[in-house]
C-alpha cells in the first residue's frame, strides 16, 4: 500500500501543474513502452509473420535469425535540436524496441522479408523432412 503513494501523488501533481499534458497517457506509458504488434500464422510449409511498425523506414529495422530465434529490432534516433522551437510535448523520433520469436523448424537460409506501408512481412519456410513430433496426450 505504501509503495503506491508516491505514484499517486505524482499523478495528482501532474494534473495540477500542467493542463497541457496528456497526463493519463503519460502515467500509463511505461505499461505500453516497446510493444510491437505481431501476427503469426502457420500456412502448411511456412510461417507468415506480420509486424506493425508504423512511421519507420526499412533502414531502421534489424531482422536477425540466430539458431532457432528470429529477432526484430528497431532503433530510431532522430534527435533534432532547434533552440528556437518551444515544444510543450515531444514524443516522436527516438526510441528502440525488439521482439524475439522461437521457431525450431525453420530453414534460416530461406527466410524472406519485405517492408510495405508500415508492416514488416516475414516468410519463414519450414525445414524439409522435419516432422511434427508432437502428439495429443489422453488425460485419465
Amino acid at each position: 500500500m505504501f509503495g503506491l503513494r508516491p505514484y499517486t501523488r505524482r499523478l495528482m501533481e501532474n494534473i495540477m501543474e500542467s493542463p497541457f499534458n496528456d497526463f493519463w497517457l503519460e502515467e500509463l506509458r511505461p505499461l505500453s513502452r516497446g510493444r510491437m504488434r505481431v501476427n503469426i500464422k502457420e500456412d502448411g510449409e511456412k510461417y507468415l509473420l506480420e509486424a506493425e511498425l508504423p512511421g519507420l523506414n526499412k533502414e531502421e529495422i534489424i531482422l536477425k535469425a540466430d539458431d532457432d530465434v528470429l529477432t526484430i529490432a528497431v532503433k530510431r534516433d532522430e534527435r533534432i535540436e532547434k533552440k528556437d522551437e518551444n515544444y510543450i510535448m515531444r514524443e516522436r523520433r527516438y526510441g528502440s524496441m525488439s521482439r524475439s520469436f522461437y521457431f525450431n523448424d525453420v530453414d534460416l537460409e530461406k527466410i524472406k522479408a519485405k517492408f510495405e506501408n508500415g508492416i514488416l512481412y516475414v516468410t519463414l519456410p519450414k525445414l524439409e523432412g522435419k516432422k511434427d513430433r508432437g502428439r495429443t496426450i489422453n488425460i485419465e
